[in-house]
């Protein structure tokens, strides 16, 4: 099965993808949304929870967690903000060496913090899903 994968499909259709919903800043999501998501519940594989992209946000601070080191802990900021956004990525702590530099774009959905993350219970925090330096603006 394989064999016949590697045959019929390109090198990029065999790439992991996320499907994104929305491009939106976290700012631009006002705390309603929570509420609206969670009339939406429950989440599974025929009902997925909105996927959101975020550009250009600075890396506050970045550190591993869990055993192992198995994930990573954020705090991002929009440049034209004041207000930091607590992030998660799980399993991605193996890319807290990554050249990620000042800034990164992310994919991410929406959830309030709890014990397994770190962060305050209840508070809205963000689930990054994938994480890379930000693209240059076009001019």
């Amino acid at each position: 099965m394989i064999a016949i994968a590697g045959e019929l499909l390109s090198q990029e259709e065999l790439e992991p993808s996320i499907r994104i919903d929305v491009e939106a800043a976290p700012s631009t999501l006002p705390g309603e949304v929570m509420v609206l998501l969670k009339r939406m519940a429950p989440f599974g594989a025929q009902n997925a929870p909105p996927v959101y992209v975020g550009r250009g946000l600075d890396v506050r601070s970045l550190r591993t967690m869990g055993a192992g080191n198995e994930h990573l802990r954020m705090t991002l900021r929009e440049p034209d903000h004041r207000v930091t956004w607590d992030a998660v990525a799980w399993r991605q702590g193996d890319r807290a060496s990554d050249p990620l530099g000042g800034r990164v774009d992310i994919a991410y959905k929406l959830q309030t913090g709890g014990s397994n993350t770190g962060f305050s219970r209840g508070a809205l925090e963000l689930e990054v899903l994938d994480l890379q330096p930000s693209s240059p603006v076009e001019a």
